[in-house]
């Protein structure tokens, strides 16, 4: 039996398994390389002399064959991005650049070479934690492609949407300075998605790569910041907590209130007690930052379900939503609304008549109608959760009817049906718990309708979407049809877009539709709309399933979602790191 000579610069780990990979030393000149693939990884052979070195082929910057590069002194560059690496190693000299994976070496008697079946130093326990100190970095620093290879890397090894979501919230929170912001807004929404939708593994990265992004946009260069505790004993009452909280709110002083919401926390079954406390301080004041507040409320109530297994984690969410109520605008104080404030304050009390709240009265020209409409009901009776459901009802036909002949105020019909969908998520979760909370939740639906009405100009002329003016008839098979519709999308035909998906309706369930339209918004790089758009959508297709004539939701969520930009980066990021991940070469490397 012929004997083995390791010929290495690195001493073999023990008990390695080593892979004849069909190359002998004749085949590589001095200088020279050769490819080989062992376990579907592309490895570089590398002689220099009478060492033969043995690396992942791949630059772990963004994939370019190493053997494209050159060596002088002992040091591979890539000339790619033209990062550097010790050959015998893999170390990088390149400011936070990756280290290449290499591999053990071997040469028998006769000069045939064999290779380690895997890296030197790898266990599946040190790449899952360097991938997941190698994604806080991505998300730390804004690279992009960093966070995405990492993400592969850990989903590939069995980490969940929700451990993800754990990491990069800490993350988010530790370093933002406007507390729930939008990267988490848009995590909460792909979390949503990705719970209601049959989608593909490498789908369901590709929607967390787009979170991840708008998170990093959200925290990047930035330093940590120091969180306020709990109260020391002797500790107060609740009531007496609640009521310091809301004062120090109502002052815009986050840090007390972020003292008396750490110690209501300190208890871990006062969640929902917390959220009624941001409700009533969040609706103090009319419709805070044009609606988001009570959007962005409702996603920290989603988030803390999401991670309902990482109690410190959902500490930090409601903590979060302090410096969104605090520094929210308040529209009392907007000339738009003077006129509509005494309204508001007569709806505080019953009416002694009034119409009945209806789709139409929220969608008519009378603002007094409409007040005394809403206050009827409620004080009449109605569950304030049904209140939000017209609502929402009557703001996704707002965008609906929206007119592209308007499209500069795309985002102001669009912060209506977030809004609303907020406010009905609040109420369904919160409705009926008390009666503070539920004058809190009325007031919030109250100020989602005078917004609606404030902007009913928005209809003028109305759109009608596919169905409502004339019949829809599929022009083609089914795939076809799911063909030119993702082509009017990508092309941004907004009409168009619209009819190829009712179409698509009338033989394919809604679900599968749903999914078709989830494809085509992530495959383009989204702004912080376009994602809260699809969530909501998707969410009042669900909500409002038996109370529509038609898709009303996902046809008018699709006239928005189209008209938005359209470009591809984290798409393409993330197919080049499953490309990777599968031992794929980027460029043939001869």
């Amino acid at each position: 039996m012929a004997t083995t000579t390791r010929v290495t610069s690195a001493p073999p780990v023990p008990g390695s398994r080593l892979v004849d990979v069909g190359v002998s030393l004749n085949d590589l000149p001095d200088g020279g390389h050769r490819v080989v693939t062992v376990a579907q990884t592309p490895i570089m052979l590398w002689r220099t002399g009478d060492i033969v070195h043995a690396m992942d082929s791949r630059c772990p910057h963004m994939g370019y064959p190493l053997t494209k590069g050159t060596v002088e002194a002992g040091i591979l560059r890539c000339h790619w991005h033209h990062w550097r690496f010790d050959l015998a190693s893999g170390g990088c000299f390149t400011a936070g650049g990756d280290d290449v994976p290499t591999y053990d070496v071997a040469i028998d008697e006769a000069g045939r070479i064999s290779v380690g079946a895997a890296p030197r130093g790898a266990t599946a326990d040190t790449q899952r934690q360097h991938a997941w100190t190698r994604l806080e970095e991505g998300l730390r620093e804004n690279r992009s492609f960093l966070r995405v290879r990492s993400l592969v890397t850990l989903m590939g090894q069995g980490a969940t949407p929700a451990e993800v979501a754990s990491r990069a919230t800490r993350l988010a929170l530790l370093y933002s300075r406007s507390g729930v912001s939008t990267g988490l807004v848009v995590l909460a929404s792909v979390l949503n998605v990705l719970d209601a939708t049959a989608l593909t593994p490498e789908e369901q990265v590709l929607g967390l790569a787009h979170s991840l992004g708008h998170i990093a946009g959200d925290i990047s260069a930035r330093s940590p910041k120091r969180p306020e505790m709990g109260l020391p004993e002797p500790l107060p009452t609740r009531d007496q907590l609640a009521v310091w909280f809301q004062e120090f709110l109502e002052e815009r002083e986050t840090a007390g209130a972020e003292r008396c919401l750490r110690t209501l926390l300190e208890d871990p079954d006062a969640i929902e007690e917390a959220l009624t406390w941001l409700l009533q301080a969040a609706t103090r004041h009319v419709f805070l930052s044009t609606g988001h507040v009570l959007d962005f409320l409702n996603k920290t109530r989603e988030l803390t379900h999401h991670l309902s297994g990482d109690p410190a984690t959902v500490t930090e969410v409601l903590v979060g939503m302090l410096t969104p109520i605090a520094d929210g605008f308040r529209h009392e104080e907007d000339l738009d609304w003077q006129d509509l404030l005494p309204l508001l304050a007569e709806a505080e009390r019953a009416p002694s008549q009034a119409p009945t709240l209806s789709v139409a009265v929220l969608l008519g020209d009378d603002p007094h109608a409409l007040t005394q409409a809403m206050a009827g009901a409620f004080f009449g009776g109605t569950p304030v959760v049904e209140l939000a459901r017209l609502q929402a009802e009557a703001a996704i036909r707002r965008l609906g009817r929206f007119p592209v002949a308007n499209a500069d105020d795309w985002d102001t019909v669009h912060h209506l049906v977030t809004n609303a969908n907020g406010v009905l998520g609040l109420a369904e979760a919160l409705g009926g718990r008390d009666r503070d909370t539920d004058r809190a939740l009325y007031r919030a639906v109250m100020h989602s309708a005078l917004y609606g009405y404030l902007n009913r100009f928005l209809n003028m002329p109305r759109h009608y979407l596919p169905g409502e003016n004339r019949p829809v008839r599929p022009d083609g098979d089914p795939d076809t049809i799911r063909d030119h519709w993702m082509a009017a999308m990508a092309n941004g035909q907004t009409d168009d877009a619209a009819w190829r998906a009712a179409e698509l309706l009338m033989s394919q369930p809604a679900d599968s539709v749903a999914a078709t339209w989830v494809r085509a918004v992530w495959r383009e790089d989204q702004g912080f709309h376009a994602m809260q758009a699809l969530d909501a959508a998707l969410s009042l297709e669900r909500r409002l399933a038996n109370r529509l004539d038609g898709h009303w939701p996902l046809l008018a969520g699709t006239r928005f979602t189209t008209a938005q930009r359209d470009r591809r980066l984290v798409q393409w990021e993330t197919d080049t790191a499953f490309k990777l991940a599968r031992g794929e070469q980027l460029v043939d490397p001869e």
